[in-house]
């Protein structure tokens, strides 16, 4: 099958080199496909009707997403230049939101007994070809990520001795030392009522990542879309702590609001090669993608306006452009647009009504 595509250029800059997955929306149907940035190209790359978020592994050779199989969710493995498909075997009706470890050995992803049942992790392990379930098997652990290395130690450890009920931390590091650790965010009991806080998962442990770094009675917030740097010592993710939706940063100089304002903020997505972080904000009245300087906090408007909504930001491997889902009226497109101000948007007009998820494909690893 092969799918036309309009690009309409507001100027005459060349657009930016690569390829970006992404999920066709259209008669109540969701499927994985890619757009060729050159040629204006698109073609399916997901073979059902009902995908879910596309997530490139590391080297770019292959896609992850869940896609449903009659009554049950799997976790299909496509190599788009190659066409070689397949799905993860595993013991669970539901496994949806995979994500790659840094070295591609390894993906984690949510399973359940059903939709509408609390998850578990579980981790694939491509050189035994196991499905494990981590964190001891705990329910109520969503939104898998793998941390690239353990320098998160480094400002995670107090000088004085840390004691956790319920955590054995001399196990939790000597596991992760083997197989890696992912944060994910899971359900808590504070002040009467479930809440969520984000926690570091190992096969058999479960850390609350926050530890000391703000106060007990911060447990009645929510935090939610945990989001790592690529050289695994910044942690940013969403929480309503200040009273509102904000983005905030764990990491050496403690815990920082990049965002700060009183409009939501979520979704924090890092760049690769800089210290920039886009998200998602109402601060300009509609939905918009911004971008803040983590060293300054100093926030800028990447695609926003009002007169179209934008969200689903994501960056290229350069790090210099940012990929976005624009909505206006009841269609939806692509746009890209440089970090740097002053240089004039790319739309793509796709063959689907709907579009979601962009994930840019990372650069080819030598």
């Amino acid at each position: 099958m092969f799918w036309c595509v309009l690009v309409t250029v507001t100027a005459l800059a060349a657009p930016p080199s690569g390829q970006i997955a992404y999920l066709a929306l259209g008669e109540g149907a969701r499927q994985v496909a890619m757009l060729d940035l050159a040629s204006g190209d698109t073609r399916p790359v997901g073979t059902g009707t009902q995908d879910g978020a596309p997530v490139w592994s590391p080297g770019g050779d292959r896609l992850a997403f869940s896609t449903a199989a009659g009554d049950t969710r799997r976790i299909a493995i496509v190599s788009p230049d190659t066409a070689a498909f397949e799905k993860l075997p595993g013991a669970h009706a539901w496994n949806t939101h995979p994500r790659w470890s840094s070295d591609g050995s390894a993906i984690a992803y949510e399973v359940s007994p059903g939709a509408g049942s609390l998850p578990r992790l579980a981790v694939h392990d491509f050189h035994t070809g196991r499905e494990i379930l981590w964190g001891g098997g705990r329910e109520g652990l969503f939104r898998p990520v793998w941390l690239p290395n353990l320098d998160l130690r480094l400002f995670l450890d107090p000088d004085h001795e840390l004691s956790i009920e319920g955590v054995d931390l001399g196990r939790l590091w000597a596991e992760a030392e083997v197989s890696g650790a992912v944060l994910a965010v899971g359900t808590t009991r504070a002040l009467g009522r479930i809440s969520t806080e984000i926690y570091v998962v190992t096969e058999t442990q479960v850390m609350p990542l926050l530890l000391d770094m703000i106060a007990e009675d911060s447990e009645r917030f929510v935090e939610w879309g945990c989001a790592v740097d690529r050289k695994g010592r910044q942690v940013a993710f969403e929480s309503n702590d200040g009273g509102d939706r904000e983005i905030y940063m764990l990491g050496s100089r403690g815990l920082v609001n990049l965002s700060n304002d009183r409009h939501a903020d979520w979704n924090p997505v890092w760049s690769p090669r800089k210290n920039w972080l886009a998200f998602e904000s109402f601060r300009g009245g509609r939905q918009g993608v911004y971008a803040v300087y983590t060293k300054t906090a100093n926030v800028r408007p990447v695609v926003a306006g009002d007169d179209f909504d934008a969200r689903s930001p994501a960056w290229s491997p350069d790090g210099k452009w940012l990929a976005c889902v624009v909505d206006e009226g009841a269609r939806s497109g692509l746009r890209i647009q440089a970090v740097e101000e002053g240089t004039p948007p790319i739309d793509y007009s796709l063959p689907s009504p709907g579009v979601a998820a962009p994930a840019w494909r990372p650069e080819a690893r030598p």
